[in-house]
């Protein structure tokens, strides 16, 4: 007789519970980490279904389960899943400037993108003179790191 006798049908509506509770977590933080959870809980679930009647074996097959899942699959999935998409300074990289004032390895110039004025400055200490289209390259604080097109 086990030392804690539980009716299956409790510890089947408690891993129920679980799994529910690890996907309504999830869903809100969406950061992959109670996902894992969840199908430790299913795996426990199962093992419940198909007789296995010591909760702590089912416990412990959850903890493993769930670690395992979220230490192998966590960073992966956030890889393959979670798009990052170039937003608000991040996609000027790349764009076109009209240099209004020209710049070199000692002066900073100013140039027009997208309607507003920003500072240059070359990225390769090249001269660039006004008219010029530069590209940008990268952005450091309020200043355009630029090469010539």
């Amino acid at each position: 007789m086990p030392l804690l006798a539980i009716n299956p049908i409790h510890i089947q509506i408690f891993w129920v519970v679980v799994i529910i509770l690890m996907l309504i977590v999830e869903f809100f933080t969406e950061d992959f980490t109670s996902l894992w959870f969840s199908f430790g809980g299913a795996v426990s679930l199962v093992m419940s279904l198909l007789g296995v009647d010591s909760f702590l074996l089912q416990f412990g097959v959850f903890l493993a389960v769930s670690i395992i899942l979220l230490l192998s699959l966590r960073k992966v999935m956030k890889k393959v899943l979670i798009k990052k998409y170039a937003t608000n300074i991040d996609a000027m990289i790349g764009k076109e400037v009209l240099v209004l004032t020209g710049c070199d390895s000692f002066n900073r110039g100013e140039g027009k993108v997208d309607g507003l004025i920003w500072t240059i400055i070359s990225e390769n200490n090249e001269k660039i003179i006004p008219n010029d289209i530069v590209v940008i390259k990268k952005i450091e604080g309020n200043k355009l790191i630029v090469t010539k097109k």
